[in-house]
């Protein structure tokens, strides 16, 4: 299953194999740009997680080079505030959105 799901991760350019022994022959995967570039949805779903799923259980933590942890907040490209979901307007697509189960 891991081995399948690398695979796919390789074909969308996600990650990238890399041979690092000959004797055995053993391989690392490395992220590609477009992998790096998920690193902040990664960290927000670690967020999301820690909060609604751990029951305070202690997980890791990702630190800043000045020694801060990180952490992901969506905010305005304008004028960089903070922004809440009920301020969101969703527009463009081809199709309206759906909300399942917003019966």
């Amino acid at each position: 299953m891991l081995s399948t799901r690398l695979s796919r991760l390789c074909d969308a350019g996600v990650v990238r194999r890399r041979q690092y022994s000959d004797r055995p022959v053993r391989e690392e995967y490395l992220r590609t740009e477009s992998g790096r570039d998920l690193a902040p949805v990664l960290l927000a779903l670690k967020q999301w997680g820690d909060r609604w799923c751990r029951d305070g259980a202690q997980t890791v933590e990702f630190t800043h080079s000045c020694g801060e942890k990180l952490c992901t907040e969506t905010v305005c490209s304008a004028g960089r505030a903070s922004v809440k979901f009920a301020d969101l307007t969703i527009t463009g697509g081809t199709h309206p959105p759906t909300v399942r189960g917003s019966r």
